[in-house]
């Protein structure tokens, strides 16, 4: 304890400590006996002040969160916060700390005197980082130990089933999508798409995408919901490459500069997210390319990691440049922008599969942009790692999966509140997309790799879903009744200027997200005899 005025009392808790030694600006004291797990300190001065330390002192260790709380039966990195669990001015394993998962010893790879990292900290928390061990599914008792005692978290660890990983050496796989007529999954490699079958666990022969000039990059996919239409974005080659899944050798290529992101409907109809960013609607039997730009409103640069979503009805693009969300109606051609004030957070966009819930920017909106929810993790939450890029919203949108660099992050898709946090033993990929849904179960496939050499199927249907909300028959009353004399309390426009904008970070805490732009430039195309490098 320190201080400039001489302590004349201490209280751990409830129990007083009267040995106390001043020295200098500090002063020393023996605990009193207490119970197990944390204790306010409060110490009475000689002048009538008191100071308060909430939680300083822990009798034994005390457990609060357990982060990742579910991991598959492969283990994976885990961290675990609380008090008592060290000395408080060393970043040294403390030798007596020990931990277990299941009764199964796991191993200890470092430790946090300060948690926060900050140098005044609302709680004295710590941590420590450590490896799950493997596991069988089901749940699982975490307990920790020390000198000083020990603390149990019944059930702190649930395991789900092993993943089931497909390797495939030498490739950049950049995003996916699912074919739910033929039961297969497209991936755009560097220079040709990759069919997989998780049916018959295995890759098949591989659809080559010719070269338009002097780079090849596929990047974005798209396949149409009747499943005619597979679109492919080559980013280098400034083309967007059609084909349909019965005849994959006859590609039609269509020019456009820099393509990123992709939606395809059935009618033929192409929407392109370029990098800049500019918007078109390509007509594939036309060729027409036409372009979309606000009337007011530029739009915000989203690099390589632009996006676009169309609904299952074809009724509504959606795009997400810069973390600011844009809807377009394909009938009339006419741009909205999300009716939220504060938002330039990251370039996340996903659908519910039944079209009721748009995730984008990490806030949580209805298809019409009105917002409902947005994510929020305590501070606890967003320590030790990084998002990255690939979210997706299950079929009914209960469900929100978000990428991390320890695993997956599974949410509720209608609050945004995090619900589990996944480990896995693998890496995902943070090329541009990592996950991919199928639209109808919880069984994801992921890009997996630092450069995105394989996949692996990960089965998430043990995760119970959360169950209806009270008001959401409100919300939806409340929605019909908004009309043109009546239009919903925030309406505002997005900021004119960059230096008008207020990222979201400024005002909630996020979690940042990884980026790379290495494997934009990995593809040039070379004459024929020379090597690859």
């Amino acid at each position: 304890m320190a201080g400039n005025k001489p302590q004349t009392q201490a209280y751990f808790g409830s129990q007083a400590t009267n040995s106390l030694k001043p020295f200098s600006s500090e002063v020393s004291a023996t605990t009193p006996p207490g119970a197990p797990g944390p204790a306010d300190v409060y110490t009475l001065i000689s002048d009538q002040g008191m100071q308060i330390l909430p939680e300083a002192f822990s009798y034994g260790p005390t457990v609060l969160e357990i982060s990742p709380n579910s991991a598959v039966t492969g283990g994976g990195p885990g961290f675990v916060y609380g008090y008592g669990f060290g000395p408080a001015l060393s970043n040294s394993i403390p030798p007596d700390l020990k931990v277990t998962v299941g009764g199964e010893s796991a191993t200890i790879t470092a430790f946090y005197s300060n948690a926060y990292g900050l140098s005044s900290p609302p709680f004295l928390l710590q941590g420590f980082s450590y490896t799950i061990p493997q596991g069988t599914p089901g749940s699982a008792d975490v307990s920790v130990s020390t000198g000083s005692g020990s603390a149990t978290v019944h059930s702190g660890m649930t395991y789900l089933p092993a993943i089931q990983q497909f390797p495939l050496p030498g490739a950049m796989l950049a995003e996916g999508i699912y074919d739910s007529r033929r039961d297969l999954y497209y991936f755009t490699d560097a220079t040709s798409v990759r069919v997989f079958s998780k049916a018959a666990g295995a890759w098949l022969n591989s659809i080559p995408i010719p070269a338009k000039g002097s780079g090849e990059r596929l990047w974005g996919i798209s396949l149409s919901p009747d499943g005619s239409t597979l679109a492919i974005a080559d980013t280098l080659g400034g083309a967007v490459d059609v084909l349909s899944p019965d005849n994959p050798s006859a590609v039609k290529a269509f020019p456009v500069a820099q393509p990123i992101g992709l939606a395809t409907g059935d009618a033929g109809i192409v929407y392109i997210i370029s990098s800049g960013p500019q918007v078109f609607k390509l007509d594939t039997g036309s060729g027409q390319v036409i372009g979309y730009s606000h009337p007011t409103y530029s739009f915000p640069d989203c690099g390589n990691y632009c996006r676009i979503e169309l609904s299952p009805l074809n009724s509504s693009v959606y795009f997400n440049p810069g973390g600011y969300t844009y809807v377009i109606d394909t009938t009339t051609g006419a741009i909205s922008f999300a009716k939220v004030l504060v938002q330039g957070g990251s370039d996340e966009l996903s659908l519910s599969t039944d079209q009721t819930l748009l995730s984008a920017t990490d806030y949580i909106f209805e298809p019409s942009l009105y917002p409902r929810a947005y994510v929020a993790l305590n501070l606890r939450e967003i320590q030790n790692i990084a998002y990255i890029y690939g979210q997706k919203l299950n079929s009914d949108g209960r469900l929100l999966f978000q990428p991390t660099t320890l695993g997956i992050d599974v949410m509720d898709g209608r609050l945004g509140t995090l619900l589990t946090r996944i480990a896995l033993p693998i890496t995902l990929s943070p090329n541009y997309d990592a996950l991919v849904s199928d639209g109808k179960d919880n069984i994801l496939v992921a890009i997996t790799g630092t450069n995105g050499d394989g996949v692996a199927v990960i089965d998430l249907g043990s995760i119970p879903e959360p169950p209806p909300l009270p008001y959401d028959w409100q919300l939806a009353l409340q929605r019909q009744s908004f009309t043109a004399t009546n239009p919903p309390p925030i309406s505002p426009a997005p900021p004119s200027s960059l230096a008008a904008r207020r990222p979201a970070p400024r005002l909630r805490q996020t979690v940042p997200h990884v980026t790379t732009r290495k494997l934009l430039n990995c593809c040039v195309v070379r004459p024929s005899g020379l090597p690859r490098q």
